[in-house]
């Protein structure tokens, strides 16, 4: 009866897991993370701009989605923005925000690789554009001044912000498989401890290797790999639980399958950590 229970819900997850849209994924995804430096003001709106008839993950042009899910000043403004084409070609896309007091300004869940940052001056009437930036890596870092008339952008990379994204991830992670690990019944401290050493071990090698990979090889081969080097993860952690957890092997890599599945669903939720 259990083992039918546990097949039952493995085949449930997976089921709910397809049916998920493309854009729901887990894991970190392409970003862009502004510093605010000086010259802007609270009313300024800020905006990605990229190339037109593109698309990328979930975002479209501005003039493609409409901009109903914006809020904008006027629909004079609205109409500026979805009809601003510069001489690159580069159009205004759905991301779009008040700089009000904030000092950061993320552009988070797959922000467009070639991009521009630009500023609606809402006294002037006038959008001040960046200059071109191709971007590299998974998650790129800026800051951006406004001077002039002319928004510059100068590389401001963290290593903090990258490793506190991983280490929230990975306690996220290890929580979600140890609620896991009780439904199984895995209840014992010894137990408990191989799960939470297989874990610390696994995600350790998990956001070292997207932190690495992302600054030294770039979104696509992060991307990539990804795939595969989550596998390892299930194989590393199913021999780890093979004989170890309880005398039924078959239910250890049950486990070890279904909890790596479930983590990777709940994960859908938190999508832009």
């Amino acid at each position: 009866m259990k083992k039918r229970f546990y097949v039952l819900l493995v085949l449930s997850v997976l089921f709910q897991t397809f049916l998920l849209p493309v854009k729901a994924d887990i894991g970190p995804k392409p970003a862009v993370y502004l510093t605010i430096g000086e010259g802007f003001r609270p009313d300024d709106l800020i905006m990605i701009l990229s190339e037109d008839n593109t698309s990328y993950g979930p975002n479209r042009p501005l003039h493609e989605t409409g901009g109903d899910s914006i809020i904008f000043p006027s629909e004079e403004v609205k109409e500026y923005l979805m009809n601003y084409k510069d001489n690159d070609g580069y159009v205004v896309w759905n991301y779009i925000t008040q700089i009000g007091q904030n000092d950061k300004v993320n552009f988070t869940y797959y922000c467009p690789k070639n991009i521009k940052v630009g500023v609606y001056r809402q006294d002037s009437k006038q959008l001040i554009v960046s200059q071109k930036i191709e971007r590299s890596h998974l998650e790129d870092y800026y800051r951006a001044v406004c001077l002039d008339n002319a928004v510059i952008l100068t590389d401001n990379f963290d290593l903090f912000t990258p490793i506190w994204h991983a280490g929230v991830r990975m306690i996220a992670t290890i929580v979600i498989e140890l609620a896991i690990a009780l439904l199984f019944g895995f209840r014992k401290k010894e137990q408990i401890r191989r799960i939470l050493a297989a874990n610390v071990f696994t995600q350790l090698i998990v956001n070292g290797f997207i932190v690495l990979s992302n600054r030294m090889g770039g979104i696509l081969q992060t991307l990539i790999l990804l795939f595969p080097l989550e596998l390892i993860i299930f194989l590393i952690e199913g021999i780890l639980y093979h004989s170890k957890l309880s005398e039924k092997k078959g239910k250890n890599w049950l486990y070890a399958l279904l909890a790596n599945i479930v983590s990777a669903a709940i994960g859908i939720y938190t999508s832009w950590l």
